[in-house]
């Protein structure tokens, strides 16, 4: 079989994957593995079918990559034992970020291998959180390789909160870390020596890099060099957040993450430097430069998986045997799969393996018919945009534009920077550095303005929802299957009936890989959306269109961006044809006018009495007067069959007494919609933040209570004292209750709030406890409630 290494990898990769959708215990996996086992072993000695060994031999390997990616999830933590309590140790810096806020102040992650916890000798990596000011005795880049005392509380990672979102405590996994450790800034001390070879290794790597950063900012300032710390080490912390999108929404972010490009550039330009001499000692001394790079660049996945490639071609060039991109990236691929096997699931892994494999089998198909600059751009494209949109939820319309121009500029930079790490080590005089710096930094600014003219909210890209598991797989296959050479062989020998099979065979295979990655919230009706201290419902028709019931919304954080976008887009939402507005106070209000400004609402209702600063509406949200609708006491907006909003309250007023409303400030509680939602004949009431007062006038208004009776109830106000009144509970007569809250400083909620619910019976759920919570209708219970934590 030609090149072997390919077809193993493949079925490791997809052993993992399964495993990790599908959780078989592994128990199970050993009893039904060791025949399995038993008879591949006897098929690779009998002269039996060639097929069959095949297929034997790939779901022995898969079963394989499934019980190693099992052994390594139940892997003991020993700090995870410690979860929730104060502990003090030791370990050694291996890395840290420091994040400027915007408060002033600064936040450190500093990744650890600790080696003391309270007295017990463990090895395990972790990461220190902490705010506040570490003290001046080291800058950043001296603290790498030291012994670190720290003492505080271990907490395991957040995971994600709403359905198929970004999951931090896998990410984390990825990285080999289980825990993270919160420290004050007091409880962090430095040991000032530096114990070990390696260790001062890394901190002399780490020093030359901060020296270089230093220089690079007094000359440039703070905009243009972390930028260049961006491409050279991989470090985006502070890079301003309208340079970001640009790169983001430009396909050029890749620039500023570590990754292949970079080290290929590097490996060119080295052997440039050495005359292409072939040497064991030059051969050497570029693989001992590029390990040192990886550690500049904190031994990132990408710039691991590129210097491996990097190392077997170089030892296959002694060995004098063919180098093949494919077979050594497989090989890679592997060998990181065994160190790590959760390293599948990190981006920049899945990115640059996929780069790998469309060079090695979708560029050479392009250049049989097109052989130019643009063809590997065209075949990355190809390869990368399906996974770009997947993951990112975007399409760059000027990805094709910009990159040509960026890598360009980038090939450039590159060998600068590289050429900034002697002259810094050897001390060459400031006016070199200089030049040097000063050309990078307008390199760099070129770049800055080639992003910004290609860059436009409305034309260079536009938000996509991720593509089922079922088109990945089948794009996929047939990208790859279509461009490979068995394809060419089979189609040229006019095997119309193997390759027929072969499609046969994925779409099966998609289709159930695809049932068995369907979450309950795909299927859920309604969706109480995790916003933190915030309210928001989404509401799902049967017609396919989907409305919001507030959104959420912070001063300090983008919720519409980093929460409702990613939420909506990997739930397969595009759009929102109506949000209901019950008041417009910043945890409800915000996310809407995040989405608004970005084109996804198509309309908003608001209470009637918010007609008087409509100006101000229109500005906030970028929406036209006719996207705006006013609502009062008895208006009903019927979404579908079956499905409609009913206004309970407030009443109408006249414009005199809207306008004193606005003029004397009074609280935008009081002017709270609420509303009840009417699905199939399950009601869910939304009372926004009404308290006491407006409770009590809600009961005055249907003293019969039937209009007031529902089967679920948003919880007043995040739970506050103030509201939830004992005859409202019993006016309403809910079957479950639900609390939208957050980590907050206000008490919420309160907890006589939640005995007086839970004395009456009623399930209560909360976002904090149990994030998103889905209502789905059920035949048989009517509500079936889902929840992404019990």
């Amino acid at each position: 079989m030609r090149r072997p290494v390919v077809f193993p990898a493949m079925a490791f990769a997809l052993g993992i994957t399964g495993q990790y959708f599908i959780k078989i215990p592994m128990a199970l996996l050993v009893v039904g593995g060791i025949p399995l086992l038993f008879l591949c072993y006897r098929l690779l000695y009998e002269n039996t079918c060639k097929l069959y060994k095949h297929v034997i031999f790939f779901v022995a390997i898969g079963l394989f990559g499934a019980l190693w990616f099992s052994g390594f999830d139940l892997k003991d933590s020993q700090l995870s034992d410690y979860h929730g309590k104060n502990v003090s140790g030791t370990g050694i810096v291996k890395d840290i970020s420091v994040k400027k806020l915007n408060t002033g102040g600064e936040s450190y992650k500093i990744t650890i291998e600790a080696y003391e916890l309270s007295g017990m000798k463990i090895r395990e990596k972790t990461l220190i959180t902490s705010y506040g000011d570490l003290g001046n005795t080291y800058s950043k880049e001296e603290i790498i390789g030291r012994t670190i005392h720290f003492k505080g509380i271990v907490l395991l990672p957040g995971q994600r909160r709403n359905p198929n979102t970004f999951d931090y405590r896998n990410y984390l996994k990825t990285l080999g870390i289980f825990t993270i450790i919160s420290c004050e800034a007091r409880h962090v001390k430095f040991e000032p020596d530096i114990h070990g070879y390696m260790n001062q290794c890394l901190n002399q790597l780490s020093v030359i890099k901060g020296s270089i950063d230093d220089t690079l900012s007094k000359i440039n300032g703070e905009k243009t060099s972390s930028v260049i710390a961006g491409m050279m080490w991989g470090e985006k912390e502070n890079i301003s957040d309208e340079i970001m999108d640009q790169f983001r929404m430009n396909g050029t972010a890749h620039i500023l993450a570590v990754s292949g490009i970079h080290v290929g550039l590097i490996y060119m330009y080295l052997n440039m430097f050495f005359l292409g001499r072939k040497s064991k000692l030059v051969d050497g001394i570029i693989i001992l430069m590029l390990i040192c790079y990886s550690a500049m660049a904190a031994f990132s996945p990408s710039v691991i998986r590129a210097v491996t490639m990097i190392v077997i071609h170089i030892l296959s060039k002694h060995a004098f045997r063919r180098y093949d991109i494919l077979s050594c990236g497989a090989l890679t691929m592997i060998l990181m799969l065994l160190y790590n096997p959760f390293s599948l699931f990190n981006v920049g892994f899945q990115l640059s393996f996929l780069a790998i494999f469309s060079l090695g089998v979708v560029l050479p198909f392009l250049q049989r018919y097109h052989n130019s600059f643009v063809t590997p751009i065209i075949g990355l494209q190809l390869g990368l945009s399906p996974m770009t949109g997947y993951v990112f939820n975007y399409f760059s319309y000027g990805s094709l534009i910009a990159n040509i121009p960026v890598i360009f500029i980038a090939s450039l930079i590159i060998p600068l920077g590289l050429l900034m790490i002697p002259l810094t080590i050897f001390r060459f005089p400031m006016a070199i550095i200089s030049v040097t710096g000063r050309v990078m930094g307008y390199l760099v600014d070129g770049m800055l303005m080639i992003n910004a003219a290609v860059y436009s909210p409305e034309k260079s890209f536009e938000y996509v929802t991720s593509p089922s598991i079922y088109i990945m797989i089948l794009y996929y296959f047939t990208l790859f299957f279509c461009c490979s050479e068995l394809f060419g062989i089979l189609f040229l020998r006019k095997k119309y009936g193997m390759i027929r099979n072969a499609f046969f065979c994925v779409i099966i295979l998609a289709f159930l890989v695809n049932m068995m990655a369907v979450d309950e919230f795909q299927k859920a009706e309604m969706v109480f959306v995790d916003v933190g201290q915030g309210d928001c419902l989404h509401v799902k028709t049967e017609a396919g269109e989907n409305f919001l019931i507030d959104s959420g919304g912070s001063q300090d954080y983008d919720i519409g961006a980093n929460v409702l976008i990613p939420y909506l887009l990997k739930s397969g939402v595009k759009i929102i044809d109506g949000a209901f507005i019950t008041h417009l106070h910043q945890d409800h209000y915000g996310g809407i006018v995040s989405l608004a400004k970005k084109g996804l609402v198509r309309e908003i209702f608001v209470y009637e009495g918010y007609e008087v600063e409509q100006e101000e509406i229109l500005k906030e949200t970028g929406l036209r007067k006719e996207q705006v609708h006013y609502l009062v006491k008895g208006d009903r907006i019927n979404l579908d069959e079956g499905i409609y909003i009913e206004v309970l309250s407030p009443e109408r007023k006249s414009k005199k007494e809207y306008i004193e409303l606005v003029e004397n400030k009074t609280d935008e509680n009081e002017k709270s919609l609420i509303m009840k939602v009417v699905y199939d004949g399950i009601s869910c009431m939304m009372t926004g933040d009404i308290d006491f007062d407006g409770e009590a006038s809600v009961i005055r208004q249907y003293e019969d209570g039937n209009m007031l009776k529902s089967d679920i109830l948003k919880v007043s106000h995040h739970g506050s004292k103030y509201g939830t009144i004992e005859e409202f509970l019993k006016m309403v007569n809910p079957r479950m209750a639900v609390i939208q809250v957050g980590k907050n400083n206000f008490g919420h909620p309160n907890q006589q709030v939640i005995d007086r619910i839970q004395e009456k019976n009623i399930k209560l759920f909360r976002n904090d406890q149990n994030g998103a919570i889905g209502i789905s209708m059920d035949e048989v219970e009517r509500i079936k409630i889902i929840t992404m934590y019990d």
